[in-house]
């Protein structure tokens, strides 16, 4: 094939790569927006990140045709290289913060890089910073280009610290998953850097953009949305993969004293507050330990797989000092009933029914010592 068919047959390729991933985002920014799944403010942010994409692929796609084109058509040249390099480190920040919106102001340092490079992209329309454009309309990459190296760098770091804190929040245990979806971002993202005639960048981001939606919707489905603890059917999940008939686990069997008698005087959105009262001090003190439930309406429980007595001991101790020191403060907080049972080689159904009878003989004892 002629050299000259051959790269117009290329342009028209990535032309048509491109827009399938732009329709695809599109779409994706139509389910983000009408979802109620995420809240308010992790729509935002997948929506900022999925319109940034959109705006830079059809830059770059633009950069396509116009490099090397007419010198009348530098401006618009110009333009577009001018969006592409300083909106894409800003790309992983956008999603970093819509997959995980508690943000630590340490991490806050990651997104200076982001903030010169905008700044070194826009003022490479007057001086060769991180590329220029010169008066034939060629391009090339400027002496500062290691700036929107480093910027991407830093914002692939925030994913990725945003990432791990994802999988920790919502103790989810499938940590590869996560890992191979950031890898993917990372990879597509450098490959174009250190090899620019590889258009796949934007399409591995498109990707990964619906990738991640999809694996924060399953872990917003995994989460009781009042405590953030895992629910019900989770709980139901992981006992299922347990093996039936011996297993060593221990678990602990928690349950609010006279709770209906809290909704009844008090009201409903102070029983809802008394829940999350609770549910904290059971992440206090249980969260790296097993894994936290909440079961019914004012029951939880936490497994813990191969546990260490001395260990579930101690977390029962601070659980209740917890509480403890809540319940100084705040009176009207009701006690809370605690059973556990630590089991080696038995049936999974019989430990549970171990611990949920002790769970019950506290609550009738009407005291505060954990120990069975």
């Amino acid at each position: 094939m002629h050299p000259e068919k051959r790269g117009m047959s290329m342009r028209t390729f990535y032309f048509a790569v491109s827009c399938v991933a732009v329709a695809a985002l599109l779409l994706l920014d139509q389910i983000v927006k009408k979802s109620d799944t995420a809240t308010i403010s992790n729509k935002n942010f997948f929506r900022l990140a999925i319109w940034m994409v959109v705006i830079v692929t059809l830059a770059e796609t633009a950069t396509l045709y116009l490099e090397g084109a007419d010198a009348a058509l530098r401006i618009p040249h110009l333009v577009a290289n001018i969006l592409g390099f300083s909106l894409s480190p800003l790309i992983p920040l956008a999603v970093g913060c819509a997959i995980d919106n508690h943000q630590k102001k340490a991490l806050c340092l990651l997104a200076i890089p982001a903030v010169v490079n905008f700044l070194a992209a826009a003022g490479s329309a007057f001086w060769p910073l991180i590329f220029f454009v010169n008066a034939q309309n060629d391009y090339g990459r400027g002496p500062f280009f290691g700036v929107y190296v480093l910027a991407y760098t830093f914002s692939l770091c925030y994913l990725l610290i945003q990432t791990l804190s994802v999988i920790e929040r919502y103790q989810n245990n499938n940590r590869s998953i996560p890992i191979m979806l950031f890898s993917f971002v990372a990879i597509g993202c450098m490959g174009q850097v250190l090899c620019p005639q590889l258009h796949i960048s934007w399409l591995c981001i498109s990707f990964a953009i619906v990738l991640y939606y999809m694996y924060c919707c399953d872990l917003l489905h995994q989460i009781d949305g009042l405590t953030g603890l895992l629910n019900r059917r989770i709980y139901e999940f992981n006992l299922s993969k347990l093996n039936p008939r011996k297993t060593d686990l221990a678990v602990i069997m928690f349950d609010i004293d006279d709770f209906k008698s809290i909704n009844d005087r008090y009201g409903h959105p102070y029983g809802d507050h008394c829940l999350m009262i609770v549910s904290m001090c059971i992440k206090k003190a249980f969260f790296k330990l097993g894994l936290c439930f909440r079961v019914g309406g004012d029951e939880f429980c936490v497994l813990v797989l191969k546990p260490n007595r001395k260990a579930v001991e101690k977390a029962c101790e601070n659980f209740q000092e917890e509480l403890d020191k809540v319940r100084r403060e705040e009176e009207r907080l009701p006690a809370v009933s605690v059973g556990w049972t630590l089991a080696q080689n038995e049936p999974v159904a019989d430990v549970i029914a171990q611990a949920d009878q002790k769970m019950y003989e506290h609550k009738r004892r009407h005291k505060s010592d954990l120990l069975p």
